[in-house]
C-alpha cells in the first residue's frame, strides 16, 4: 500500500487501530516523531478509538486528540487515512515515469533520483534494486511534475454515509442504497439515523439487509454536476 507524503499542518483521522499503526509507521518514514518521544509503535488509538485524530506539526512533531476537538475548537478539517492511499500505478505509468526521469539526465549518476534503485544498475552492481523504492520515486515524481488539467482542481469532502447492504442467497453482499447522514446529526447519533434509514428501506423492499455507517472521503461535486 502506497501512501502520499504527510504535509505539515495535516490532521488525519484513523477509524481503526490498523490504520493508526500504518499511519505511525509512514509518519516516521516522512520524518515525524511523537512530541513526547514515544516510539513509533505507540498509536494512542485506545484513547478515543474510532474518533482518534493525529496532528502533524510544522516542527515534524505528532500529537493526537478527539476528532471533535480539532474540528470544533481548532477549526481544522480532519482528512481520512484512506485519502492518503495512492492508487496502484499501471505498468505503463511506471515505465513512462521512469522514462521521463531518465530523460532529464544526460548520464546515469547519483544526481538522478532513480540511481540507487535502478534495476539496470543493480544488474551490474548486484545491489540497490528495490521495486518498492522505484514505485515511491515514481509517485513523488508524478506529484511534483504532473500538470493539472483545466477544470481538474479537485476538492475533497469527508462525509458520513449510510449504506444498505443486501446479503444474497449465495452469501455474497452488494450495496443497494446509499444516503448521506446529515452533518447536523447529534454527536454519536449517526447510529440512530442509520437505523431509521434501514427501517425505511426495508418497508419497501424484500430481502436480507443491513445498514453500515461509514465515514468516507470523496471528490466534491459542484451542485450543477450533482
Amino acid at each position: 500500500m502506497g501512501l502520499r507524503e504527510i504535509e505539515p499542518g495535516m490532521v488525519i483521522h484513523c477509524q481503526t487501530e490498523e490504520e493508526a499503526r500504518a499511519l505511525m509507521e509512514w509518519a516516521y518514514k516522512c520524518g515525524y516523531e511523537w512530541m513526547d518521544g514515544k516510539p513509533k509503535e505507540y498509536t494512542a488509538f485506545d484513547a478515543f478509538e474510532k474518533y482518534t485524530c493525529y496532528s502533524f506539526k510544522e516542527a515534524r512533531k505528532i500529537s493526537y486528540a478527539e476528532k471533535e476537538y480539532f474540528e470544533k475548537y481548532k477549526k481544522k478539517e480532519a482528512i481520512e487515512f484512506s485519502a492518503l492511499i495512492l492508487p496502484d500505478l499501471t505498468a505503463k505509468e511506471v515505465l513512462d515515469t521512469i522514462y521521463e526521469i531518465c530523460a532529464g539526465h544526460s548520464r546515469c549518476d547519483d544526481k538522478c533520483s532513480l540511481y540507487y534503485a535502478c534495476p539496470v544498475r543493480a544488474l551490474c552492481s548486484k545491489e540497490g534494486y528495490s521495486p518498492e523504492k522505484i514505485i515511491e520515486i515514481c509517485w513523488k515524481w508524478i506529484g511534483a511534475h504532473k500538470k493539472k488539467e483545466p477544470g481538474k482542481d479537485l476538492r475533497i469532502e469527508t462525509v458520513d454515509v449510510c449504506r444498505i447492504i443486501e446479503t444474497l442467497p449465495d452469501g455474497s453482499r452488494r450495496c443497494v442504497y446509499e444516503e448521506d447522514i446529515e452533518p447536523d446529526a447529534s454527536f454519536g447519533g449517526e447510529r440512530l439515523v442509520a437505523e431509521e434509514i434501514l427501517k425505511t428501506y426495508c418497508m419497501g423492499h424484500d430481502g436480507d439487509f443491513i445498514a453500515v455507517h461509514e465515514v468516507v472521503s470523496r471528490i466534491k461535486k459542484d451542485r450543477a454536476e450533482a
